[in-house]
C-alpha cells in the first residue's frame, strides 16, 4: 500500500531537494553579507563616513550677506531705485567701497544693513554615496537702517507665523516681534525673509548651491 502511494526513490529525491534549498539559503546569506562586509571596508578606504549636516558658529559677517542677499540691503522689491541704491549711484560709498566705522560688526556691509548674527549650514545630511544634493543654507537675523525699513514700509505685507529659529540663534530674536512676510521681498532677495517692522530686524533663509 505504502509502494504505490510513495514510490520508490520520492523519498530521497525530497530529501535532496530539502537539502538543496538549505544549501541555496545559505549560500544566500553567505553572499549578502559578505557583500555589506566588502561594501563597509570600501567606503573606509574611500574615507566616505556618513554624518550630520555642518553647523557653523554664528557668525557676524554683514559684507558676507551683503553679497549673498543684496537686494535685503539695496533696491527696490518693486523694481525703482531705493534711496540706498541711488545714493550708490550718485557716488556715495556703496557696499564694494570703503568700510565703514565697524562699530556693528566686524566688516563692512550694504548700508541698508546694520548687523548680523547668523551661521550657514548644509542643506542636507552626508550619505554614501551622497544621493540628496548638497547645498549650504545660510540663516540668521539682519537688523537694517531706518532708511532702509522705510524703503521697505511700502511693499505689500501679511501677518505670518513666526520663524523656525535655530537654537543657537535664538538669542538675537527681538522680542514680542509681530513677523510678516513680502512675497516681492522673497522674489527680490531669492530667500524667504521675514521681517518685524518695530525692531527693523529681518530673519532670513537662503539656500545656495556650491
Amino acid at each position: 500500500m505504502s509502494g504505490a502511494l510513495f514510490p520508490p526513490g520520492t523519498a530521497r529525491r525530497t530529501k535532496r531537494a530539502v537539502l538543496l534549498t538549505v544549501a541555496v539559503l545559505l549560500l544566500a546569506t553567505v553572499i549578502c553579507g559578505g557583500g555589506a562586509v566588502l561594501a563597509a571596508n570600501l567606503l573606509g578606504l574611500t574615507g566616505c563616513e556618513p554624518r550630520p549636516p555642518y553647523v557653523s558658529a554664528v557668525q557676524e559677517d554683514v559684507r558676507r550677506v551683503g553679497s549673498l542677499i543684496p537686494a535685503l540691503g539695496n533696491g527696490n522689491p518693486s523694481g525703482a531705485a531705493s534711496g540706498s541704491a541711488s545714493a550708490s549711484a550718485s557716488g556715495s560709498p556703496s557696499a564694494s567701497g570703503a568700510p565703514g566705522d565697524g562699530s556693528a560688526s566686524p566688516s563692512a556691509g550694504p548700508s541698508g544693513v546694520v548687523a548680523v548674527h547668523y551661521h550657514f549650514r548644509d542643506s542636507v545630511p552626508h550619505t554614501c554615496p551622497q544621493i540628496a544634493t548638497l547645498g549650504t543654507v545660510y540663516e540668521g537675523f539682519a537688523q537694517l537702517t531706518p532708511e532702509r525699513a522705510e524703503a521697505l514700509r511700502g511693499l505689500r505685507w501679511t501677518p505670518a507665523d513666526a520663524p523656525d529659529v535655530p537654537d543657537d540663534l535664538q538669542q538675537f530674536a527681538p522680542a514680542n516681534a509681530a513677523w510678516q512676510r513680502s512675497a516681492d521681498l522673497d522674489t527680490a532677495t531669492g530667500a524667504k525673509v521675514w521681517y518685524d517692522q518695530a525692531s527693523r530686524t529681518a530673519f532670513f533663509s537662503y539656500y545656495a548651491t556650491d
